[in-house]
């Protein structure tokens, strides 16, 4: 790997060509940034944000607003230039990533809860859960992450497998099982 000396400190530091800091150095700046969540009602700041896809999948949206001082919020909260105060909005077509002012609507909890309450899914994926399906593989067919799956089941009153089967499926589990028994034939 090559080796360079740190931006800050002198220091020789070695690891990928991108790598301008050694480790003290960074943490001291890492905590010198300040990230801010925009509050409801407030006005976004004026400028081009810099855009990041958040880990479940919602787009952010970043301004620099002083020396290494930032603000951000969600893409689908912004309307006329301001963060919605309305509790929810809903992507009418169920992608988080697609914030198209005709895709979005602004709506209260218990509206949001009825667009989403009673999906058609929800029994399905309780049946095919009953069948020996794992809920990764039913969120996979249903295109929902895992976690959404589980909660949907636990909602309709399904009895929850032990906890290490929760997660591995049953093909898998019937293949580690046969390998154990034959493990302990031999």
């Amino acid at each position: 790997m090559p080796s360079k000396p740190c931006v800050k400190c002198s220091v020789t530091i070695t690891g990928p060509g991108q790598k301008r800091y050694c480790d003290p150095c960074r943490k001291v700046r890492n905590a010198e940034r300040s990230i801010r969540a925009l509050n409801p009602g407030e006005r976004i700041p004026p400028g081009e944000p810099r855009r990041y896809m958040s880990s479940h999948g919602y787009v952010r949206l970043r301004w620099l607003v002083g020396l290494r001082e930032y603000v951000e919020t969600y893409e689908h909260r912004v309307f006329g230039g301001y963060v919605t105060d309305d509790e929810h909005v809903h992507h009418l077509n169920h992608d988080r990533s697609d914030n198209r002012p005709e895709n979005l609507r602004q709506m209260t909890a218990l509206e949001h809860l009825s667009h989403h309450g009673d999906a058609a899914w929800h029994r399905q994926a309780a049946d095919l859960y009953g069948q020996g399906w794992s809920t990764y593989q039913i969120a996979r067919l249903v295109e929902r992450n895992p976690a959404t799956v589980y909660r949907a089941i636990l909602k309709l009153g399904v009895k929850t497998r032990s906890e290490d089967r929760l997660a591995t499926p049953n093909w898998e589990k019937r293949r580690c099982d046969a390998d154990a028994a034959d493990a302990h034939d031999a």
